[in-house]
């Protein structure tokens, strides 16, 4: 069995019944890999009962250990936003297109539907390792999460062009726009071709200094988003308003208090819910009832470990203003788009059965002030929970509180009243910091035996640390 990796458990899990939670920071274990969700800068369309999530796939290996190389464009979908599948890689690293090698930049992409065309268009900023090339790609598919036929790349009337994203407006012709950072002169604004695989006319030109833009239509108002200028580091993200797409545009705004900087991430997308939402439409409507913030909590060493904080954003339109608060963890009915917070019952890992190397000891940061682990190791440390309720038959959300001061991604094995074991993701934790871990699971009302054990293969180490289980009840 392969050495265990130095980190302890904090056991939080949090299971959310019914409507699955959203945990943001968490590492997201996707089902089908069994590693963390690589699809940072994501952008999100919904297709036929699916969300789809797309963005750039920062996978460690040996030659990209902090993973601001390009290794792909990754896809995965879900049906409710928590239980992820990978689907595809929509563009790879190659040595054959001089926009895609191994040491290109490709971030941000964004993919929207064409109408007319039938077609699925991605924009992305493309550069090189030095950002000195600063231009927008461009490529299409037949299908969402299909094999991309790469277009090229092109400054915007020879502008700047770097963070970036896409917006379709709900007019009669569907007429869409590219958001572009152009550092000299501001964020851009483009009218993009009927087909929308060109730009073909500049729209409007925010003369603040952002990056990371976002757009959003709700009641007739255009709300536009966007980082100010800090590289990996977050700050307080703004914010305009505007009733015509082309101006005149509000003064810009914060729409978290300016001190938490965006709960420490950066813009990426935001993500209109709701009952527009159900059905077979690739477009969303500007009628959705609530909207979530999809941003990004960068770690510039390690890019691949970078979390997700996805937040629910309030807007009015009346008024002309946008909001957001922290959320631990949430719920979304998808009939209406309401969003709800859930209370937890908790089981704390120090009242589990410890078995092997795994024993408690004192921290800090913990709830309780004690951790439990290491989980796994050459002697298999295991930590067990006897009844854990599941108060009603349906899905639940498993989130486990954990530290791992460890250099890379440890695993750990879990599994549920003695059924398949499931290999779960803990990204490396700072010192003095708890983490969460989240799994998906169904199951019948009851009690429940829940065990995480080591995992091993020939190239992952075991590992897993813990501090409470608790379980949301709707």
């Amino acid at each position: 069995m392969a050495l265990f990796k130095a980190a302890f458990i904090l056991l939080s899990m949090l299971v959310g019944s019914l409507a699955k939670s959203i945990h943001p920071g968490a590492t997201w274990t996707v089902e089908n890999t069994g590693t963390h969700m690589q699809a940072h800068g994501t952008g999100i369309i919904y297709v036929d009962g699916y969300y789809y999530a797309v963005g750039e796939n920062k996978t460690y290996t040996e030659d990209n250990t902090s993973g601001s190389r390009f290794n792909s464009v990754a896809c995965y979908r879900s049906p409710d936003l928590t239980t992820w599948e990978f689907v595809n890689n929509l563009l790879t690293a190659t040595t054959t297109v001089d926009d895609l090698t191994p040491t290109s930049v490709i971030e941000r992409p964004k993919i929207i539907y064409n109408e007319l065309t039938e077609k699925y268009v991605m924009w992305m900023h493309v550069d090189n390792s030095d950002y000195s090339a600063a231009k927008a790609g461009v490529a299409t598919c037949d299908t969402v999460c299909g094999d991309y036929d790469y277009l090229g790349s092109a400054r915007p009337f020879s502008h700047i062009s770097r963070d970036m994203g896409l917006f379709v407006d709900d007019d009669a012709n569907s007429t869409a726009y590219l958001m572009s950072e152009d550092r000299a002169n501001g964020a851009r604004l483009y009218q993009l071709s009927a087909n929308y695989t060109a730009v073909v006319n500049e729209t409007y030109t925010y003369e603040e200094d952002l990056e990371a833009p976002a757009m959003v239509k709700k009641d007739g108002v255009y709300f536009f988003f966007g980082s100010t200028l800090s590289g990996w580091s977050a700050n307080a993200n703004r914010y305009s308003t505007a009733t015509s797409i082309y101006g005149p545009w509000a003064d810009f705004g914060y729409f978290a208090p300016s001190a938490k900087k965006t709960y420490n991430s950066q813009t990426t997308f935001v993500l209109p819910l709701g009952p527009t939402t159900i059905g077979s439409s690739s477009v969303f409507s500007s009628n959705a009832t609530s909207f979530l913030y999809l941003g990004d909590r960068w770690h510039s060493s390690a890019l691949w470990s970078s979390r997700y904080i996805w937040l629910p954003l309030t807007l009015d339109a009346d008024a002309r203003t946008a909001s957001m608060s922290y959320w631990d963890h949430f719920e979304v009915d998808f009939s209406s788009g309401d969003i709800t917070v859930p209370t937890l019952d908790t089981y704390l890992a120090e009242d589990a059965t410890s078995t092997g190397d795994a024993s408690t000891v004192a921290n800090s940061a913990a709830s309780s002030g004690y951790v439990v682990g290491p989980i796994g190791g050459s002697s298999d440390g295991t930590i067990t929970w006897e009844s854990v309720s599941f108060p009603s038959d349906g899905d639940y959300t498993i989130a486990f509180n954990y530290t791992n001061t460890a250099s890379n991604t440890s695993f750990a094995s879990l599994s549920i009243n003695g059924g398949t074991s499931h290999k779960i993701a803990f990204l490396t934790t700072d010192s003095g910091v708890i983490g969460t871990s989240v799994w998906q699971y169904s199951t019948v009302a009851g009690s429940a035996t829940v065990e995480l054990s080591g995992y091993s293969s020939e190239d992952e180490a075991d590992v897993a640390y813990i501090d409470n289980l608790s379980v949301s009840q709707s």
